[in-house]
């Protein structure tokens, strides 16, 4: 099956376009480095036979594979939201987040923490937690690299020694039209936004939030109970082409993007940072967003369509490969 929509593409991105590919702000250790290389080459290609009704559930891999949450924390700068129920000016934004292996590397959507990049690393009172609910911790998080114009960032958590992580490879093609993929992601975006974080922040506290606090969730055992309301979901779908006003068809506004149709009723707000995975299990994209996307799609009866809009493997393995060159020229110069 193969469906194309119309969505009047012209110069949506037209103002990114000068933006630079990717962008390093800290770097690691060569023995951590090393660790990236399997997740970056060991990927399989994809099975371009695939249908959708050859999907099942033994091929959705483990549930620790779902993501992790991932909040953007800030003492009333640089986001969107305030804490529920609270007089505080402590702000946050929300996303998802994909642990690649036991050394603590992430992929997320840079939209999701890029007030962790340029030049506010380090200079803000922002705070990157992350809720990991399937392995049931708490971790804060710090940026490595991103890519603004692909809505792309690596970044890493410390782990405690005895959690592992099951490695996560990135498929080693391109996507092609029609190509079956699922993404995996959690349904109750209410609770995430309202009764998970303020269970988190203010534990057994009724208190106003202050910095302090907030690095005091780190030392916490996260209650198990918390995921019980998350909604896991797995959604298999299949890649989709759109029109442009020319009436030529486009995989995605930029290369290396593409478009995932799950299905009418599965609403994609506030998924950013889920991963996409092939039927083999291996990281086929991370879901990031588009602007005016879900108002502009519709079908041919005019209706509105829920569409996941994702970065595809390539623009992944680009960031981790320019993060591991750039990181291995500078212990070489040393």
């Amino acid at each position: 099956m193969f469906l194309s929509y119309c969505f009047p593409i012209t110069e949506v991105y037209a103002e990114n376009a000068a933006l630079p590919d990717y962008n390093i702000v800290t770097k690691v250790d060569s023995k951590d480095l090393r660790s990236l290389k399997s997740t970056l080459l060991g990927g399989e290609a994809l099975d371009k036979s695939c249908g959708l009704s050859n999907i099942s559930g033994k091929a959705y891999g483990s549930g620790k594979t779902f993501p992790q949450i991932i909040y953007q924390i800030g003492m009333g700068d640089g986001s969107d939201s305030s804490i529920p129920d609270s007089d505080s000016t402590l702000k946050f934004s929300v996303g998802n987040s994909l642990i690649l292996n036991d050394k603590g590397f992430f992929v997320t959507a840079y939209h999701c923490v890029e007030n962790f990049g340029k030049e506010s690393i380090g200079g803000n009172r922002n705070i990157l937690m992350m809720y990991g609910p399937m392995r049931n911790m708490v971790m804060r998080g710090r940026i490595l690299a991103f890519s603004e114009k692909y809505d792309l960032a690596l970044g890493q958590v410390d782990l405690p020694d005895d959690i592992h992580v099951e490695e996560v490879r990135i498929t080693q093609s391109a996507i092609e039209p029609s190509q079956v993929l699922y993404a995996k992601r959690f349904r109750n975006m209410d609770y995430i936004k309202s009764d998970l974080l303020t269970n988190m922040l203010y534990h057994d506290s009724p208190d106003i939030i202050a910095e302090s606090d907030i690095l005091s969730v780190f030392m916490r055992e996260p209650d198990p109970n918390w995921r019980s309301s998350l909604g896991l979901e797995v959604c298999v779908g299949y890649t989709v082409s759109l029109k442009n006003q020319a009436g030529s068809k486009i995989a995605g506004p930029k290369s290396g993007q593409y478009f995932l149709m799950t299905g009418k009723q599965e609403s994609v707000e506030g998924h950013s940072g889920s991963p996409v995975y092939s039927a083999n299990g291996d990281l086929a994209g991370i879901v990031v967003e588009i602007p005016l996307l879900n108002t502009l799609i519709k079908n041919s009866k005019g209706e509105a369509v829920n569409i996941t809009y994702f970065t595809g493997p390539e623009k992944i393995r680009e960031l981790i490969g320019s993060y591991i060159e750039v990181c291995s020229v500078t212990e070489t110069q040393i």
